[in-house]
């Protein structure tokens, strides 16, 4: 895959899960991928299914965060979703996220864009989404 960042990258491999991160701050924005090769009893559910138990998991991982806007459509051939979601930690000003979850065959890439709720452009959340290229 590629991507435009506006810098190189923090990358960090999580051995338990596989999964590979690779995140950007600029300021009060990040710049996140991650990857994964999903496991093959996991393929066998159809991929929205897929697609909607990332964003449960993701949802369960951030007490406090709701879906503000979620579509669905193919990237290039491939099962997508784009989420908008917002949260609140306590005692932390509002967040707000962009999140586009690609499924690409067994790999699994999740594409965000992350700052502060009151200085998130949405434009600029999706012209990054925008880059994102799989090979």
């Amino acid at each position: 895959f590629s991507i435009r960042l506006p810098s190189t990258p923090t990358e960090l491999v999580n051995s338990s899960s596989g999964v590979t991160n690779f995140q950007v701050i600029d300021g009060d924005k990040s710049y996140v991928v991650s990857v994964v090769n999903l496991p093959r009893e996991a393929l066998e559910a159809p991929p929205q299914q897929i697609l909607d138990q990332a964003q449960s998991s993701f949802l369960k991982s951030l007490p406090g965060s709701r879906v503000v806007t979620s579509e669905n459509f193919n990237l290039r051939g491939f099962p997508t979703m784009i989420s908008i979601i917002e949260w609140q930690t306590p005692g932390k000003p509002d967040t707000k996220l962009k999140v586009m979850a690609v499924l690409a065959g067994s790999r699994f890439f999740s594409v965000g864009f992350i700052s502060l709720k009151d200085v998130f452009v949405e434009a600029d959340a999706g012209k990054y989404l925008a880059t994102f290229q799989i090979k």
